[in-house]
């Protein structure tokens, strides 16, 4: 009824299945009715295992929004091999952070035009002065992943036996800084280490790359901020209180349970107003490093004498992240799936999103979408 109000469109008659995650059989019946299965429920860490389970028994292939990073990663540990088997894709995660973040980096190397070294992701959202507000599904995945943050190096060993090659030309790890691209509706303000888990996700799609298609890894790092100083010192502060009250069963649960007040009332039960959805607005400011020329052996190795010598920055800008943008990005992917399969990597398996969409039409599908929430990718 809200969505057929909210559209105008009536969907009274749109067939509906019934699902519960606590019944395996149920899911199964579902996942087994279609091609691709978009998984909206979250936090993963709960809800989310059960339905790339039944998807991958089914051969249907699975989209996911989660931002937690432990659950994501302990997929790819659980249920790669079975999903290459069964010529499954499993592709997470599809929302308004992560593809802007890691296909992003994918198309500037693609673009740039020799050899990509670093690349810097500057997050930043824009509310016209107004405080963002979050549904306290977010807020709860977020503090799920937090509480977790400690496991995640014995995650990464399981994850990534094999190192990568060490860079000649690193990329150094900035904590507060200022930052003005001087482009317009690009990275400007104070910014610190981004909390969100982009910038692992970026790093498994460049070991992949490197491991399996002998291409140089690109370095990343990515930072949040805002324009006002004392706003991104409040939220390094914040962040930090939050992640330690986190590491405990109790802090969790009070954390879960009064959100709105722990969160100062940027979290709310209720989630936002259509308003305040509206009048949200995201950047991801792209900022590659490198070499004007291609000197790639073959074998992914470092073989530059020289430093970077070439800049160039890709914005990706759009409306309503949570709500706009994402569902966009989100059914672009599926489409995605279902009608450019042969361009997805040879062998079913799970895949970041820069690895599944790298020679796919997907940046051109999202820049021609012409719509108020729409998400664009636009090289300077």
């Amino acid at each position: 009824m809200e969505v057929s109000r909210n559209t105008g469109v009536d969907l009274k008659d749109v067939p509906k299945l019934m699902a519960d995650v606590s019944d395996s059989d149920s899911l199964r019946r579902m996942a087994k009715q279609g091609d691709v299965v978009l998984n909206c429920v979250g936090p993963y860490a709960w809800f989310g295992e059960v339905v790339v389970r039944a998807c991958i028994e089914e051969g249907t292939h699975h989209l996911d929004l989660s931002g937690e990073a432990d659950y994501l990663e302990t997929m790819q540990l659980k249920y790669d091999r079975l999903a290459e088997e069964k010529g499954v894709y499993v592709i997470a995660p599809c929302g308004f952070d992560s593809i802007p973040a890691d296909l992003g980096t994918t198309y500037l190397q693609q673009q740039f035009g020799g050899d990509l070294n670093s690349v810097e992701l500057y997050m930043q959202f824009h509310t016209g002065g107004k405080p963002a507000k979050l549904n306290h599904g977010t807020w709860d995945s977020g503090i799920l992943m937090a509480s977790k943050i400690f496991l995640m190096r014995a995650l990464d060993k399981q994850l990534h036996p094999d190192p990568l090659p060490k860079p000649k030309y690193g990329l150094a790890q900035r904590l507060l800084h200022y930052i003005d691209v001087g482009e317009q509706h690009s990275a400007k303000g104070w910014f610190f280490p981004n909390p969100m888990p982009d910038q692992r996700i970026v790093r498994r799609s460049q070991r992949y790359f490197y491991h399996k298609e002998n291409k140089r890894p690109v370095q990343v790092n990515a930072y949040f901020g805002e324009r006002n100083f004392f706003v991104s010192l409040f939220l390094i502060i914040g962040v930090a209180i939050m992640g330690l009250i986190a590491q405990f069963k109790l802090g969790q649960n009070l954390l879960i349970k009064y959100c709105e007040i722990f969160s100062l009332g940027m979290v709310s039960k209720k989630g936002p107003t259509q308003e305040e959805m509206d009048n949200h607005k995201f950047t991801f400011t792209l900022i590659g490093k490198g070499w004007s020329e291609k000197s790639d052996d073959g074998t992914g190795k470092e073989t530059h004498s020289q430093p970077p010598n070439k800049t160039k920055v890709l914005l990706v800008k759009g409306r309503n992240p949570a709500y706009g943008a994402t569902n966009e990005i989100f059914l672009n992917c599926a489409l995605t799936v279902i009608q450019q399969k042969d361009k997805l990597p040879k062998k079913g398996g799970v895949y970041t999103p820069g690895v599944a969409f790298a020679n796919t039409d997907l940046v051109d599908r999202l820049n021609k979408n012409k719509t108020k929430n729409g998400v664009s990718f636009t090289l300077v």
